[in-house]
């Protein structure tokens, strides 16, 4: 009885310590949330606000304050020991598990010309976790108020299902969420790879291409470390709660910063467009045409521009209507998909 006893009284201390650990690391990532918040409102104010209410930006706003919900809940964890809280941040974190497969599915869609199949995959896959919490976070999981002396009331959670069942679980549900942003990397850097490098060569800046594979790459590998690192985690029983404790915040501040960017390069790109073209028009005003050719072809300028940029704009503005050649028209001569560099912004995610 007496070994029986201190058994238990060991594995309480145990869990008290793993929970205490936890918690410290549950207040570093409530900390960057609000940390981020702070930092970001003025971005939120410029490229989001006053700019409708659509997909993407409802997207937003539920990722922006669903986190911040998330966060308070895991504070009230850390005053006195109450299951409610904890059961809030659970629910809080199965809603946005939700938010983050429609972004990933949207942003597939829309690389993909609007298939069906790999955005309907994605979404599936990234819902994943969302069952697996239900069943193991909450179904399969016990919560009792314990009096401990001279440490006081606690609540101690009792898992029901074995550790290699639990083990399973985990692996199961991150190779999916691994299998889901190998599949949006992919689509990411085959639709929109080649279309910046094709623009590079003819001397066209697409700030928003070029977020689109920076920012997201990056930011779903980040994800995709976190993911493996949870696994190895399990696998060798050292700081299981990885993806629990800093996924959740980290996930969300990728998908804001990652729409910022987005957002801050098409507002790049206007005015690039627009700073373009009006040196453009002063720098041709001057030019003086050869009226000889009667042939109807080009007219011969007396200063032809010599830059790529500069010379599809003179096209623009100084040959016959007959021959008049937009910039998505020669960009399409060099087989460049100018749907994804028409579509590939902030209103499409």
């Amino acid at each position: 009885m007496a070994d029986s006893g201190s058994s238990a009284a060991a594995a309480i201390v145990a869990s008290i310590l793993q929970s205490n650990l936890e918690s410290y690391c549950m207040l570093v990532a409530v900390t960057c949330v609000f940390y981020e918040h702070v930092t970001t409102l003025d971005d939120e104010v410029e490229f989001v606000w006053g700019n409708g209410i659509n997909c993407p930006a409802l997207l937003f706003y539920l990722n922006r304050w669903l986190i911040l919900l998330w966060a308070i809940s895991v504070l009230l964890t850390l005053a006195p020991a109450n299951t409610l809280p904890n059961l809030a941040g659970e629910t809080i974190e199965i809603m946005l598990y939700f938010v983050w497969a429609a972004f990933s599915a949207t942003r597939v869609h829309v690389l993909t010309r609007g298939s069906l199949f790999w955005p309907i995959a994605v979404c599936v896959l990234s819902l994943v976790p969302v069952v697996t919490n239900i069943y193991t976070s909450i179904v399969s999981m016990t919560y009792q108020m314990v009096d401990i002396p001279l440490y006081g009331t606690t609540c101690v959670i009792t898992e029901v299902l074995s550790s290699n069942a639990i083990f399973r679980f985990t692996i199961a549900t991150r190779m999916c969420v691994i299998t889901a942003d190998l599949i949006v990397i992919g689509i990411t850097w085959r639709a929109s790879g080649g279309t910046l490098i094709e623009f590079r060569k003819v001397g066209i800046p697409r700030p928003v291409l070029r977020t689109l594979l920076r920012d997201g790459s990056l930011y779903f590998v980040i994800l995709l470390i976190l993911n493996v690192w949870q696994i190895i985690g399990n696998a060798t029983g050292f700081f299981i709660f990885t993806v629990g404790v800093f996924g959740t915040p980290v996930c969300s501040i990728i998908i804001s910063r990652f729409l910022f960017g987005l957002r801050r390069a098409a507002v790049d790109r206007e005015m690039e467009s627009s700073l373009s073209a009006s040196q453009c028009s002063s720098k041709f005003s001057h030019i003086i045409f050869n009226r000889d050719d009667m042939s109807g072809d080009v007219l011969t300028p007396l200063d032809r521009p010599q830059d790529t940029a500069s010379r599809i704009y003179w096209e623009e503005v100084s040959a016959p209507s007959s021959v008049l050649r937009t910039r998505e028209q020669r960009v399409a001569d060099v087989d460049v998909e100018t749907y994804c560099w028409k579509s590939i912004d902030i209103e499409d995610y």
